[in-house]
């Protein structure tokens, strides 16, 4: 079953963005300026500052590429997305590469207003909302997470139905919760891999992951929990991460 679920196709059941560091055909350790969107939307991220572009890194986890963020400047960015207001699904393959500090937060994927607490992110995070190294989701303040321990690759994943927001760390159940919805302005604003969107710079954002992404796949809908969990096996199966 495992080996079958490695060649299902995210644009089939609906996903809008795709991005698999697989597919990035470069050398190992060579920066990169552009993640192309596998889905046939054109939601490519990129990067034209030599000195803001992550590198790819070969065979790095279980045999499969990742894409490496410095935690300092590295982004790819949208600066229009066109990202869905309503339900979704998200599922990423991702590791924060260190242990986090009081109100510090490292983002994964972000997009929305380019405002302090005004979008929406999928990240790493440690205050009062979050558990220490935490996978979570932000929404205009709000949050939910999951515990992680640092330094380990994990699949992530995320759905929004109306309000409520639940998360799964490598296909185990972690919470949800209800949470104040205003996403009218979701995607005018652009979206970033690595960073909080294209948002402020204070308060710690836009909030630079130091860590690995292998995968992003993003759905404009909540997938039902079997299709969810066949895909989270397809890329625990191609990065060798155990997942339930």
């Amino acid at each position: 079953m495992r080996a079958r679920q490695r060649h299902l196709n995210a644009r089939h059941a609906g996903a809008i963005l795709v991005l698999d560091a697989r597919f990035i055909n470069q050398s190992d350790n060579t920066a990169v300026s552009t993640w192309s969107d596998r889905s046939g939307s054109g939601y490519d991220f990129s990067q034209s500052t030599g000195a803001n572009q992550p590198f790819i890194q070969t065979g790095e986890v279980g045999g499969s590429s990742i894409v490496r963020f410095d935690g300092s400047n590295d982004k790819l960015i949208r600066s229009d997305t066109g990202f869905p207001t309503g339900d979704v699904t998200l599922i990423m393959l991702c590791r924060q590469n260190n242990n986090l500090v009081n109100a510090e937060f490292r983002t994964a994927f972000g997009y929305g207003q380019a405002v302090l607490n005004a979008g929406m992110w999928f990240g790493y995070g440690e205050d009062g909302n979050y558990g220490t190294d935490a996978l979570g989701v932000s929404q205009y303040g709000n949050a939910i997470g999951i515990s992680s321990s640092t330094q380990v690759h994990l699949v992530g994943s995320f759905t929004r139905s109306s309000t409520t927001y639940a998360v799964w760390k490598n296909g185990a159940s972690k919470t949800t919760k209800t949470m104040t919805t205003a996403t009218a302005t979701y995607g005018t604003n652009g979206a970033a891999v690595g960073a909080n969107g294209l948002g402020a710079t204070n308060a710690g954002y836009p909030a630079y992951l130091n860590g690995d992404i292998g995968m992003i796949i993003y759905a404009g809908s909540e997938w039902s929990d079997s299709l969810r969990r066949k895909f989270e096996s397809a890329v625990a199966y191609s990065w060798k991460i155990a997942c339930s």
